[in-house]
This record gives structure tokens, C-alpha cells and sequence, in this order.
């Protein structure tokens, strides 16, 4: 039982799944408790953790099978069925690794203003996908027939081990590399936006968590080398442990700014809430007041900071919701305009239709002269 290695497996793999799954939980849960809907990156995270779900489910499978013990010690119809599901966990710990990233970095793409940042994002998009996701597909296209990868014992040919342990390598620390660029990509994105700096800093700490997920895969290369091992059923567990908690470690960095900036700017919540309930309390159109008399603003904020106490704030999601809510404003104010000229010119007219009227009743003030200068009879008397 000392030598049996399944046990710290399912412990690591399924904390770690089940501690990403609350983070995810909380991440869609706090978008949808501030009105705002899921968007590419939440639908590309709820997959990623999918694809993770799948890889830990097959582990606990394997594991029954005698994944953990020494290769002596498993029967060989198990162990063909290990050497498969082995090659589903990497894939599926993969896609899970490649779409958490992929989402983050769309994520990143939303928020990013330079054309330049928002190539090298793309850039990053499609190297990412491309290289580690050619690791399982070299797995599965590196015997012919394609039965040989899990049976030794089917007659055929395989590639040389050496370059496919090569280019895993490359693709570990590649992997890594990125990590650690998209966890210093919010720095440069966050730092030109109107925010008070504290705000900035805490939001673009919160976003280079990503760094973590870096890490492990520098854990995980290192950890490649063992592929060379004839145990894989003992010495392989680290390996897998380690393939699956950088995505779980991915998921989890990707979801905790969100937490993050509903924790410490619980207005925006209370804001949506509060549009939330007017959208479901609406009336008709036709039973409400005209538009020119509704009060529209978005609230700001005083800084309270420094010599700056009389300034206001107005922050970006006020400025996006201003922006939202521009064209019709437009047209209330040029409707509001042309009915306020309209009332003025109506209301001159009928001033000045009683005017007349009581300089017609009042013979002490009819004019004589309508064409040239007036002058009343009461001036003529003086």
C-alpha cells in the first residue's frame, strides 16, 4: 500500500477540480447577480473546466485499475486500457489547459485599447492552441496502426521517442513562457485607464495570478523527462498531477479578479440591482411621465483625496453605460428643444393675441399710426 500512489492522485485531482469548480461558481454567479450576461470568455471557462472534470473522472478510473502501483503489478488487459485512458487524460487536461488561457486572454482582448496588444494577443491565441494541442495529437499519430499506441503487442511502427520527449518539452515551457507574459499583460492595459491607482493595482494583481498556473507548468516540463520511464503507471502520477493542476490552477486565476472587483466595488452591484428591479416593475410606455421630464444621470463618485475633494469621479462602467444611453438622450434633448420652442412660440402668440385685444378695448392707448412710430393719445395730451 506504501508503494500505491492512486490515493494521493484522486486527493490532489479532485481538490483541486472541486476548488476551481467554487471559484467558477462564484465568477458566473457574481456576473449574473450584477445584470451583466456570460460572455466568449465564461463560455470558453465553463468549457475548460468540462474538459478538466473529464480528465479527473478518467483518472479515477484508471486508478482502479492500478494506476499508482508498479507496472509489475497490473494485469496487461488493464494496463492496455491504462496506456489509453493516459493518453484521453492528456488530452482532455490539454484542451483544458489551452481554453482556460484562451479565455483569459480574450478576456484581456476586451479590455486592451492598442492595436498592437490586441495582435499580440491573437498571436498568442493561436501559438498557444497550436502547440500544446499538437502534444495529444502527436500521442494518438504516433503508431501505425493506430492500436499499437495503447497495445505493444499489435504488429506496426512508432515513432522515435526522442523528438516527440523534445517537443513536449518545448511545449511545457512555451506553455509557461506564456503564462507568465499573459499574467504581465493586464500591467501595461490596466495602468492607461481613468482609475485611482490603488484600484489599478489591486485589479492587475488580481489579473497576474496567472503566474501560478506558470509555474506549475515549469513543474510540469521538469516532470516530462520521467516519460522515459518503463513504470508509467507508477512514475507517471506526478506527471499527471501536475498536467492537470495547471488548468485547474488557470481556471481559478482567470475567475478571481471578478470576485475581486465585486468585493471591493459593491456599488456596481447595488446599481445593477436596482436597474434590475425597475426593468421588472415597468409599465407601459404610454403610462409613464414624457421623456423630458425623466431624470437621467449616472452617479459619481467624490474622491475625497488630497486637495481634490470637490472633483467627482465617474468611473468606466459609468462612462460605458453614458455611451450606451448616448443616442437616446440625443433625441430626448432635440425632442425636449423643439417642444420647449414650440410651447414658447404658442405662448408668445396667444400673449400677444391679448395684448392686442386689450389695447383694442382701451381707447386711452389705441395707436393712430400702425404703419410708423406709436404714439398713444395719452403721450399727445401731455
Amino acid at each position: 500500500m506504501s508503494d500505491d500512489r492512486g490515493v494521493r492522485l484522486l486527493a490532489s485531482c479532485w481538490s483541486l477540480t472541486a476548488a476551481s469548480a467554487l471559484l467558477l461558481f462564484l465568477r458566473i454567479y457574481c456576473k449574473l447577480w450584477r445584470g451583466r450576461g456570460l460572455w466568449w470568455d465564461d463560455h470558453l471557462l465553463i468549457t475548460s473546466w468540462v474538459s478538466l472534470l473529464i480528465a479527473v473522472s478518467i483518472n479515477s478510473y484508471i486508478v482502479t485499475l492500478g494506476f499508482g502501483r508498479h507496472i509489475e503489478t497490473v494485469d496487461d488487459a488493464d494496463l492496455r486500457i491504462i496506456n489509453l485512458n493516459t493518453i484521453l487524460v492528456a488530452t482532455f487536461g490539454i484542451l483544458a489547459t489551452t481554453i482556460s488561457k484562451t479565455s483569459f486572454a480574450i478576456t484581456l482582448y476586451r479590455i486592451a485599447t492598442n492595436v498592437w496588444m490586441k495582435r499580440f494577443l491573437i498571436f498568442i491565441i493561436v501559438t498557444i492552441n497550436v502547440t500544446t494541442n499538437l502534444v495529444w495529437m502527436f500521442g494518438f499519430a504516433k503508431c501505425t496502426p493506430l492500436e499499437k499506441v495503447w497495445d505493444q503487442d499489435v504488429p506496426g511502427t512508432c515513432w522515435e521517442k526522442a523528438p516527440l520527449l523534445k517537443y513536449q518539452l518545448f511545449a511545457a515551457y512555451y506553455s509557461a513562457v506564456l503564462d507568465f507574459v499573459l499574467a504581465f499583460l493586464p500591467w501595461p492595459i490596466l495602468m492607461g485607464m481613468s482609475m485611482l491607482r490603488r484600484e489599478r493595482l489591486g485589479v492587475a494583481v488580481a489579473m497576474s495570478l496567472g503566474a501560478i498556473a506558470g509555474i506549475t507548468a515549469i513543474i510540469k516540463a521538469v516532470l516530462v523527462v520521467n516519460m522515459s520511464s518503463k513504470d508509467i503507471t507508477y512514475d507517471r502520477v506526478d506527471l499527471t498531477i501536475w498536467t492537470l493542476t495547471e488548468p485547474a490552477a488557470s481556471i481559478m486565476a482567470v475567475c478571481i479578479p471578478v470576485l475581486y472587483v465585486s468585493a471591493y466595488f459593491p456599488f456596481l452591484t447595488k446599481c445593477n440591482q436596482v436597474s434590475n428591479a425597475k426593468q421588472e416593475n415597468a409599465v407601459p410606455r404610454a403610462q409613464v411621465q414624457p421623456k423630458e421630464l425623466r431624470p437621467r444621470s449616472i452617479a459619481v463618485e467624490p474622491t475625497g483625496a488630497g486637495n481634490h475633494k470637490h472633483y467627482a469621479r465617474v468611473r468606466p462602467e459609468q462612462i460605458k453605460a453614458l455611451l450606451e444611453i448616448w443616442p437616446e438622450l440625443c433625441y430626448d434633448y432635440v425632442h425636449f428643444q423643439m417642444e420647449r420652442v414650440s410651447r414658447s412660440s404658442s405662448g408668445l402668440s396667444k400673449q400677444r393675441n391679448k395684448q392686442s385685444s386689450q389695447n383694442a378695448a382701451d381707447p386711452e392707448w389705441s395707436y393712430e399710426d400702425r404703419g410708423g412710430e406709436d404714439t398713444p393719445r395719452e403721450a399727445e395730451r401731455v
